[in-house]
């Protein structure tokens, strides 16, 4: 999916990405082509002050104003937008820099803590966190960034998650715009297992982001795994009826269909469409739905087998016993 701002790179296997999202208390959405752009007023630093786990999430600045920031002569904006258009090693640069004129500068730590986290520089990226946190102890970023780095490298998965819980949620209360730690809470208690905390944090992110595009998913799926087939299925047609070809949408949809509703017809359509529209960059996704399209395919099959025999038994006409 294009998005208008956001480093869009993979940090692991469960298909999360580190992702900037706007914050703001009070975020209203708005299509623009196939993104998404949420309004608001927070500055530069607040648009990207945030790593969630997901895809690329949401904005308040179009994708060609970060470049046009690029060549800024202020050196905050400028770092900010390298950062947004998804140059994460030119940011740590730039951070670094600086931070070397204006040690302990909020916006420099704020944009090095960022970047290296989008380069998978976790243990970096935790070090310069504590050090935002013990500078400026409301920073929901260096809270979000801690618990990312916990999640995504879990040795002791159990005791590191529940570690990284406690700072999503520190995140949260810390910051009434914060989307991003909602969201890594919410794909957190997925993996955990906990649909119902997944559905309260994906529902709590969805509130704050103006029912943006990966809370609407994250929602969706929490829902469909606590068997509210409606709430599952009425997330996925929202995102639906915005982006009419996003892919996890339809292949969620397709499962609701499939296991809520047993409309196989209605399942089998929503596959389709995917395998239709979705590019080469969604390779597994295509190969899942190509998959479940083949069971549905292999169902309808032996149903229609069924159907017929049992009409072919009920036309025979019983011997009469001169017969026997």
């Amino acid at each position: 999916m294009k998005t208008l701002m956001t480093a869009t790179s993979r940090i692991m296997g469960l298909a999360f990405a580190a992702t900037m999202a706007f914050s703001c208390a009070t975020p209203q959405s708005e299509k623009t082509g196939d993104s998404e752009v949420v309004k608001g007023t927070a500055s530069l630093t607040d648009t990207v002050q945030q790593i969630s786990a997901g895809k690329p999430v949401v904005s308040s600045v179009a994708n060609n104003r970060w470049v046009e920031l690029r060549n800024s002569n202020d050196p905050v904006a400028k770092m900010m937008a390298t950062l947004a258009t998804d140059d994460w090693q030119s940011a740590v640069a730039l951070a670094h820099n600086h931070l070397e004129k204006n040690p302990g500068n909020q916006d420099g730590l704020t944009v090095l803590v960022a970047a290296l986290a989008l380069g998978k520089k976790y243990d970096l990226s935790t070090y310069y966190a504590r050090k935002l946190e013990k500078l400026f102890p409301n920073s929901s970023l260096a809270f979000n960034v801690q618990g990312l780095t916990l999640m995504l490298g879990a040795h002791n998965r159990i005791a590191d998650y529940r570690r990284a819980k406690s700072f999503f949620q520190k995140a949260i209360e810390t910051n009434p715009g914060e989307i991003a730690a909602a969201l890594n809470l919410g794909h957190l208690a997925l993996e955990m297992g906990n649909a119902e905390e997944a559905s309260q944090a994906f529902d709590k992110a969805a509130s704050r982001c103006g029912n943006c595009t990966h809370a609407l998913v994250g929602q969706g799926i929490a829902y469909a795994r606590l068997g509210n087939w409606d709430r599952a299925a009425g997330s996925f047609e929202r995102v639906l009826k915005a982006f009419p070809d996003h892919s996890r949408a339809l292949f969620h949809l397709a499962l609701v269909h499939k296991n809520g509703y047993n409309d196989r017809n209605k399942a089998e359509s929503y596959l389709r469409k995917l395998l239709q529209t979705a590019g080469d960059s969604e390779g597994v996704l295509r190969r899942k739905a190509t998959f479940v399209l083949r069971i549905i395919l292999a169902d309808k099959k032996e149903q229609k087998a069924d159907s017929k025999e049992n009409s072919i038994d009920k036309d025979e006409t019983p011997p009469s016993p001169e017969e026997f």
